[in-house]
């Protein structure tokens, strides 16, 4: 099993040259700095760089005014970049500041790293990450909590979980093998295990998700036969004449360069239907069905068509079985992650291999 060590993390770094921040500064100062993309280091209080950054959020909303989809993609782009130059300082697994968070990651990630800096929304990252995967989320369809791991998406808005969960049990087809494709923080899994699968197997290209469903299971004691590996969609699969597979693909289209696992969860690139398809044909029993998670966010805030309906065209061998649709609800007060859901709906396709 792969350990925390060897999980997708930020990268310590050591800036040679940075201005020290602290209450008497100069914020105007700080924010010039910043946005010059120089270093600057927090060395004071954990609230003293949440205040900066919320002062570096009005300079870009005021270049960058929320009235269309692109002002909203610059401005992220920029914060992400000015904001990457504001530091703190770790040492002996601890921030350097005062009413700062414990964060567990810490010594998971760096037990041997002494001293080191990570910028601040790094920080802020795993913070929340952290509470996440010590405190656990509980769903009222499972009987027990969600630990999700860092850099590992978990659902915050549970209208097509709930699609899956009603359809599944409703299903009477068989459950000899099912192949979850791109598991996450396993909760697609976990709802087939709930549904007595006899076999189920779970792909992931992120690591951390597979080090995360891991330390789940241990925590669960399962006794079902379980699969997890890493892979690109489906191409990591050796068996075939799979009786059910499903994906809750990622969204929205791409339209810059997909990094983080959270990333690769929300972003998908132009050839993913594609691929998917192809490699599902190759699975599937005759008969069995292909189940995809999705919404039309695609087609409301980037002028998409749907790529399921635009790339099933190209696949005379599959044919729609069925199509349900929800209207989308608000995301849960849990979360940070925020989205209009005005005219959004999701949508659950049921894809028939043609016996």
């Amino acid at each position: 099993m792969l350990s925390h060590n060897s999980s997708n993390k930020p990268i310590p770094k050591n800036p040679k040259e940075f201005f020290i921040a602290n209450k008497n500064s100069n914020l105007t100062d700080i924010l010039e700095l910043l946005m010059s993309d120089s270093p600057v280091v927090v060395n004071d209080s954990y609230s003293l760089g949440l205040k900066i950054l919320n002062n570096l959020k009005k300079i870009l909303k005021k270049k960058y005014p929320f009235n269309n989809y692109s002002n909203k993609r610059q401005y992220r782009k920029h914060y992400r970049s000015k904001s990457h130059n504001l530091f703190l300082r770790i040492k002996d697994q601890k921030l350097q500041v005062k009413n700062a968070p414990d964060i567990g990651w810490f010594e998971l990630f760096y037990p041997k790293k002494e001293e080191f800096y990570l910028s601040f929304p790094e920080i802020q990252g795993l913070n929340g990450s952290w509470q996440w995967y010590h405190n656990g989320i509980k769903f009222d369809f499972l009987d027990f909590k969600i630990h999700p791991y860092y850099d590992v998406y978990f659902p915050t808005r549970l209208d097509h979980i709930l699609l899956f969960d009603e359809w599944l049990s409703n299903y009477q087809g068989p459950k000899n093998s099912v192949i979850d494709v791109g598991f996450g923080s396993g909760i697609l899994s976990f709802i087939l295990m709930k549904y007595q699968f006899n076999f189920i197997i779970g792909t992931e290209i992120n690591p951390n998700a597979i080090i995360g469903i891991h330390h789940q299971l241990k925590k669960l004691n399962h006794q079902q036969n379980l699969q997890f590996i890493k892979s690109d969609l489906l191409s990591g699969i050796q068996h075939q004449n799979i009786d059910l597979i499903v994906f809750n693909p990622p969204w929205l289209p791409a339209q810059h360069p997909i990094k983080s696992g959270i990333d690769k969860a929300i972003y998908y690139p132009t050839n993913l239907f594609f691929d998917f398809f192809t490699q599902a044909i190759s699975k599937i029993t005759s008969g069995g069905n292909i189940i995809l998670l999705f919404s039309n966010m695609a087609e409301l805030f980037t002028d998409t068509d749907n790529p399921i309906q635009s790339t099933l065209e190209k696949f005379p061998s599959l044919h729609i079985k069925e199509k349900l649709q929800r209207k989308a609800s608000s995301s849960s007060n849990k979360t940070r992650r925020k989205s209009n859901t005005k005219n959004q709906f999701v949508e659950m396709w049921v894809i028939q291999l043609k016996e």
